[in-house]
């Protein structure tokens, strides 16, 4: 199974299909049991309610979820709950089921392993009852459930983002890669960005690489690429406005650059879209 990091998933374009949702009544010390050989057949979202959850994995490790916590659970996953403290007449947890496809429909995890979202802030269980109460409405909308779900997934994804580049790996270079995600134009050089995180250029390279996978320069190179394809597109702009928009010099050397790293002119590349 292919896997995209929820931090990442606010940045790329995918589908939701394979949508349930509903409100969960357990009876104390319930056990629920996926199909050991095959593993969950959906991803799912699980709101911790009015009760505990103990998980116990196929590796015979366990972990304790409490009331209020949410975990992600990977389509795949293979697993035991056992639901604790449960009061009776009271949803102990609300579920969204849901699978999560690339463009070409090929299916993708965030993690292989059950996890916990209860450190990400500013997450509740508001969009799980909202999206329940559509789902088991006499007039189901699905288009409106799932835009609410992927609002609902690009607030997780940004959430755990930020929470990553304030993590205590990044923190000293949170200032940089937020410079380096938040200004297309690009005008503080590397050792600028450096600079401004109080760190060397070496180090401020090797922790952006470890952080975004790139280097600091071939992230910006690809930065660059992937919005000026977007305003071509969007057919709203002149090719000398995006030149000036992304911050080159003069419209010769954008051009030069578009076609170094996309292997086409900007002329070519919308005549080549539209085909």
């Amino acid at each position: 199974m292919n896997c995209v990091k929820m931090e990442q998933l606010i940045s790329i374009d995918y589908h939701i299909i394979n949508v349930f949702a509903m409100n969960q009544c357990w009876e104390n010390n319930h056990v629920f049991d996926t199909v050991f050989h095959t593993g969950r057949p959906t991803s799912a979202l699980l709101y911790v309610e009015d009760c505990t959850a103990e998980y116990i994995l196929d590796n015979n490790k366990r972990f304790f979820v409490k009331k209020g916590e949410i975990v992600y659970i990977p389509q795949g996953a293979k697993y035991k709950t056992v639901f604790h403290h449960t009061i009776k007449g009271k949803t102990s947890s609300m579920l969204i089921e849901f699978t999560t496809t690339d463009l070409s429909g090929m299916p993708f995890v965030f993690c292989s392993h059950i996890m916990k979202l209860s450190d990400v802030q500013g997450i509740n269980k508001t969009l799980f009852i909202e999206i329940i109460s559509l789902y088991l409405s006499p007039v189901q909308s699905l288009a409106m459930i799932k835009s609410i779900l992927y609002k609902f997934l690009s607030e997780l994804s940004d959430a755990r983002r930020l929470k990553n580049i304030n993590s205590k790996e990044f923190s000293q270079i949170a200032k940089g890669i937020l410079y380096l995600e938040n200004n297309i134009s690009f005008d503080k050089s590397i050792a600028e960005i450096a600079a401004m995180c109080h760190v060397s250029t070496s180090c401020f390279r090797r922790l952006f690489k470890k952080y975004s996978g790139l280097p600091p320069v071939q992230y910006q190179i690809g930065v660059k690429v992937d919005y000026a394809k977007k305003l071509l597109l969007s057919n709203t702009m002149t090719v000398s406005e995006i030149s000036e928009r992304l911050g080159f010099q003069d419209l010769p050397y954008f051009c030069k650059f578009f076609k170094k790293h996309t292997g086409t002119t900007a002329k070519e590349y919308l005549a080549l879209s539209k085909k």
